[in-house]
């Protein structure tokens, strides 16, 4: 495409004078004689891939060309038939530019698998591509879908959780130091007191007929039981 322009004819040659010097002398045609060249280009495809579009769980294919004219875009299926419905775009270049042209089909339940070709021609030759669709494609695409929200919505939940947790555990603690007390005092409450008589007897006088006990002699005790 670089070579592409408005060239003129010259002519030029060196003469040598009667001074023995020489002369460069030449010419160049004139302004209506000048030629003006135009590059063209046979197709080539740039690009060919598949894409899953999620708002319709469904494959599109695409296919990227360039040539110069303009070139014609078709789609053929595995079992070699011409494939209606493709939509195409193209570049909005110059028209003496080399042009750009991307074409997509989308593909449907009724399509078969297999590899479907991408055929570009214009009047200097034809451009082929290929690209594969299997029934597991479709398959993997809604699949993966599937488990992304499924692990999203898990993900959220346990959030949740997790938050209402940390949110009771600051509140409680929180209303504890508002009443003042020590959070290790609730501990030390539950423990329950067991209060035991112990008597403080004396030894027995066997001379005596009976024992001598005193009221004063007892002592409380106290018995933590965890």
């Amino acid at each position: 495409m670089e070579d592409e322009g408005t060239y003129e004819c010259g002519f030029s040659f060196y003469e040598r004078t009667q001074w023995r010097t020489w002369n460069n002398v030449g010419f160049f045609a004139s302004k209506g004689k000048r030629t003006r060249l135009q590059v063209e280009v046979r197709p080539k495809i740039l690009d060919i891939w598949r894409e899953f579009v999620s708002s319709s769980a469904s494959w599109r294919l695409f296919c990227e060309a360039e040539a110069k004219p303009g070139p014609n875009i078709t789609w053929w299926n595995p079992q070699g038939l011409l494939i209606n419905g493709s939509e195409t775009v193209v570049s909005p270049n110059n028209q003496n530019d080399l042009q750009k042209i991307i074409s997509s089909y989308n593909i449907t339940r009724e399509d078969p698998e297999g590899n479907y070709s991408c055929l570009v021609q214009n009047q200097h030759g034809t451009g082929k591509g290929f690209v594969f669709y299997g029934e597991f494609e479709g398959k993997r695409g809604i699949t993966g879908i599937v488990i992304g929200c499924t692990s999203a919505i898990i993900l959220v939940l346990l959030l949740i959780v997790f938050g209402f947790f940390i949110h009771k555990k600051h509140r409680n603690l929180h209303e504890g130091i508002n009443s003042g007390m020590n959070p290790n005092q609730n501990v030390e409450e539950e423990v329950e007191l067991t209060y035991a008589t112990l008597a403080d007897q004396p030894k027995p006088d066997f001379h005596s007929p009976r024992p001598q006990h005193s009221a004063d002699t007892s002592i409380y005790a106290v018995v933590k039981t965890e």
